[in-house]
């Protein structure tokens, strides 16, 4: 029988279940409800109040793959990445970073500092400057940027994408974590209906 797996943490909550997915989208669906009233309950530090899972802040699982390679954390809106013993440089990494902030927390557009803190969080600290390790992905036209200094965001090509998607759903074949799901047949045309930036 086809299993439909979701790991995730919101702050210091954790969910994990895998199973049919309606009933693994029903038990989501009732841990999102129990943080926002463990939330709730809790005394604020600041003025403003925690924000976990706003309708302004979409989150999105859309294949049961995604769950297995990357680690999310929805509250602070960043990602590691759980397999980078499988990418073959730092480059890899870093595509596959883009890639999952696109699909998953829907942002195209990544602060650099936040990208360079999540490869470190992924084990990956074999760099000295971020930008050395993109540059060669901007050449090869698999990513762009936008601003300058500590302002710069890097977003993942329709191109990049691809690639990534491709590398993350070999990499789990190839440990033993392809995800026995039809969600994982995702074409090109998938891939680039999440973003009309050209190639």
């Amino acid at each position: 029988m086809l299993q439909y797996k979701i790991k995730v943490r919101v702050g210091e909550h954790e969910f994990e279940a895998a199973g049919p997915e309606t009933t693994v989208r029903a038990q989501f669906s009732e841990f999102k409800d129990l943080v926002r009233l463990v939330e709730s309950r809790k005394p604020s530090k600041t003025q403003a109040k925690p924000r976990a899972f706003s309708e302004a802040e979409p989150f999105n699982m859309p294949d049961p793959a995604l769950a297995e390679a990357f680690s999310v954390d929805t509250q602070s809106r960043r990602l590691s990445l759980r397999i980078p013993q499988e990418a073959k440089d730092a480059g890899t990494a870093l595509l596959a970073l883009m890639y999952g902030y696109r699909r998953i927390l829907n942002m195209a557009d990544i602060p650099v500092t936040h990208l360079s803190d999540d490869m470190k969080e992924s084990g990956l600290t074999r760099f000295s400057r971020l930008d050395r390790v993109y540059n060669p992905l901007q050449r090869e036209g698999l990513a762009t940027s936008i601003g300058r200094g500590k302002g710069t965001k890097y977003r993942i090509t329709n191109k990049g994408a691809q690639q990534a998607q491709d590398w993350i759903q070999k990499a789990l074949s190839k440990i033993g974590h392809a995800p026995q799901s039809a969600h994982t047949h995702t074409s090109s045309a998938l891939v680039k209906s999440q973003d009309p930036t050209p190639n």
